[in-house]
């Protein structure tokens, strides 16, 4: 059976079900950003004061010190503390957005901001949001923050039609620099994503999620070699963050390195154990090694999310390479109702098809 690497079986986790490609032949290596060059002073590598750290609520008012205080309570997640705070500032002052803007920031305060990873905080944190821009239309840490849950609910569209005038007025913002490359990579423009991947690296080089991301754009125009050092940049910055160990893990497998890939793999379920798209790579790196636990692993997957396209057709390599050909069709016309124009699923077709033919 022939395996077609990136078509049939690895994914990674930034907007994996948007863009799915064959690895093209290996380019060059990007040029190392500016700052990495030494060409740009420490001023420069940190950019602009970003719009989520400008000061707000500085009018000296007592609205605007309880406001204060309800931030703390929101870093330190007393919950309950918090909401009544914020309930009794809307009732004290409803013209006001600041407390809507906390609001917002509470609803989705358990819930990851990655590319459609969003849930119900997510969608009461953008009725919040739209309360306060309501209230004050010009504020651009609202549009900000609508553009974030806007991009974790998976509504790349929306966020794009917010980002326009951001984009104007905070060229040098990395959190803006990083939405825009979100939004390339869900249309499947990748060149255009790397690119504004790499601007928000060189705006915030201490930034994990981010140098995840440009490894996410450099994996997918297939370079590896660079793809690999932005994704051990991020696991080197934020050893806690899922993403970077279950991409650096998926790219590993691409190259062949099993052991250390599965490694990955491993560390990010056990930072994140309910995510499919590890659990699916897991089991192919498991398959791979020919670990009996492979299959019981592509079952998980399918498990935590049945919709998951990459699961599904995983969980058919391994069913055929076991001899369960007719199982292995049945989940290949399950991804083929999930998706019917994605190329892997005719791959996956023939492949079985040439299984079949050849008796085995």
């Amino acid at each position: 059976m022939k395996v077609r690497l990136l078509l049939l079986a690895l994914l990674l986790t930034a907007c994996a079900e948007q863009r799915q490609v064959e690895a093209p032949p290996r380019p060059a290596a990007d040029p190392p950003p500016a700052w990495e060059r030494g060409e740009t002073t420490p001023e420069e590598q940190k950019g602009p004061e970003g719009i989520l750290d400008a000061p707000l609520c500085t009018d000296g008012s007592p609205y605007c010190k309880r406001w204060g205080e309800a931030g703390t309570l929101l870093e330190k997640g007393n919950v309950s503390a918090l909401r009544e705070e914020l309930e009794a500032l809307i009732e004290t002052e409803p013209s006001r957005f600041e407390a809507w803007l906390l609001l917002g920031r509470l609803a989705r305060a358990r819930e990851s901001l990655a590319f459609g990873e969003g849930g119900e905080g997510s969608r009461a944190s953008l009725l919040a949001f739209s309360r306060a821009r309501e209230l004050s239309p010009d504020q651009d840490v609202v549009l900000l923050e609508l553009v974030r849950t806007w991009l974790s609910l998976g509504q790349a569209p929306e966020a794009q039609a917010l980002l326009s005038a951001l984009r104007e007025r905070h060229p040098n913002d990395p959190e803006v620099a990083g939405a825009l490359g979100v939004v390339n990579l869900a249309e499947g423009k990748v060149a255009e994503a790397r690119q504004w991947f790499s601007r928000a690296v060189e705006l915030d080089p201490k930034n994990a999620e981010r140098w995840s991301a440009l490894g996410t754009s450099r994996l997918l125009e297939g370079k590896m070699d660079s793809a690999e050092a932005a994704f051990r940049q991020a696991v080197a910055l934020d050893p806690a963050l899922p993403q970077a160990h279950g991409d650096l893990g998926a790219l590993l497998l691409l190259q062949g390195r099993l052991d250390e890939g599965l490694a990955h793999l491993e560390r990010a379920l056990s930072l994140k154990p309910r995510q499919a798209t590890y659990l699916s790579n897991l089991a192919y790196g498991r398959h791979l090694k020919g670990r009996p636990d492979a299959l019981e692993t592509a079952r998980a997957a399918v498990r935590v999310d049945e919709n998951l396209v990459s699961a599904r057709l995983t969980l058919a390599l391994i069913l055929a390479a076991a001899g369960d050909l007719d199982e292995a069709a049945v989940e290949i016309e399950r991804a083929a109702r999930l998706a019917p124009d994605d190329p892997r699923v005719q791959t996956a077709r023939e492949d079985l098809e040439e299984l079949r033919t050849s008796g085995r």
